[in-house]
C-alpha cells in the first residue's frame, strides 16, 4: 500500500475514533487512484477538489487571539464540531486578509499587541456591517469599556476566559443561532 493510502487510512481511523465519520459505516471510503499527470494521488471516491455541499454549509468563524495555544485549542475543538475556522494570531494580519461576507462570526481577544480587539472590531465592522462579533477576554470590565466606546452597538457578545471547550462551543452555537 502506498504511503498516501496509509496516511488517508490513518486519517479516517482518527476521524472515526473522534466520531466524525458517517454513522453506520465501518469501512473507510473507497480510495481511487487518480491518474493522468504521471503521479498517483489518493482521492476519496465521489469527491472533487471543490468543496462538497456539507463543507459549504459549515459556519465560518474568524478567530483572532495573540495566544497561539488558545487559538490552536479552539480551532481544533471547533473544527471537530464542523465549523470552518480561520485563525490569526496577529490582528493586523487578520485585518489585511479579511474579506467581507466570508465569515459568519468573528471571535476576537480584546488585549493584543499592535491592535486591540476594539480597534479591530471597528475596522472589521466598517468593512462588513453584518459581521457578528464575539469578544473572548479574561477581563470582565471589557464589556463596560466597549459600551462606553461604542454606545448602543448591538450584535456583539462577550465571553469570559477561561472556559471549557464544550462551553465555548455551546456559546458560539447560541450566538450563531441569534
Amino acid at each position: 500500500m502506498s504511503r498516501a493510502l496509509l496516511v488517508a487510512e490513518r486519517r479516517y481511523r482518527h476521524d472515526e475514533a473522534a466520531g466524525l465519520t458517517p454513522s453506520g459505516t465501518s469501512q473507510p471510503p473507497i480510495l481511487a487512484l487518480r491518474r493522468g499527470d504521471g503521479r498517483d494521488r489518493p482521492q476519496r471516491k465521489g469527491h472533487s477538489s471543490e468543496a462538497t455541499k456539507g463543507e459549504a454549509d459549515r459556519p465560518r468563524i474568524l478567530l483572532v487571539d495573540d495566544e497561539r495555544d488558545i487559538t490552536d485549542a479552539l480551532r481544533i475543538g471547533l473544527e471537530k464540531r464542523r465549523y470552518d475556522v480561520q485563525v490569526y494570531n496577529d490582528p493586523t494580519k487578520a485585518l489585511a486578509k479579511f474579506k467581507p461576507g466570508a465569515y459568519d462570526l468573528a471571535v476576537i481577544d480584546v488585549r493584543m499587541p499592535r491592535m486591540n480587539g476594539f480597534d479591530l472590531f471597528r475596522e472589521l465592522r466598517s468593512l462588513d456591517k453584518s459581521l457578528r462579533i464575539c469578544f473572548f477576554t479574561a477581563f470582565e470590565a471589557q464589556a463596560e469599556e466597549f459600551e462606553r466606546r461604542f454606545p448602543g452597538r448591538s450584535g456583539v457578545a462577550f465571553l469570559a476566559k477561561p472556559m471549557s471547550l464544550a462551553q465555548f462551543a455551546q456559546n458560539i452555537e447560541k450566538i450563531l443561532a441569534d
